[in-house]
């Protein structure tokens, strides 16, 4: 089973570290062996969304999981 990342309905600069802490605690929690991000709620975002995005990727892989 994949582990759903879900990105809030607000991501910028103010939010991106918590979001990123939250994301990978999540990441580290699952033992599932893919990490899927689900960005449906995302409404309200600048470029730090793909910042945390990348990170959760990088993660991700360094826990051996695909993304």
């Amino acid at each position: 089973m994949a582990t759903l990342l879900v990105l809030p309905a607000e991501l910028t600069h103010a939010q991106a570290a918590a979001c990123c802490r939250m994301l990978a605690q999540a990441l580290r929690s699952d033992p599932g062996k893919q990490a899927v991000a689900d960005a449906s709620a995302l409404s309200h975002f600048d470029s730090s969304a793909l910042a945390v995005l990348l990170d959760c990727r990088r993660e991700a892989l360094a826990l051996g999981k695909t993304f």
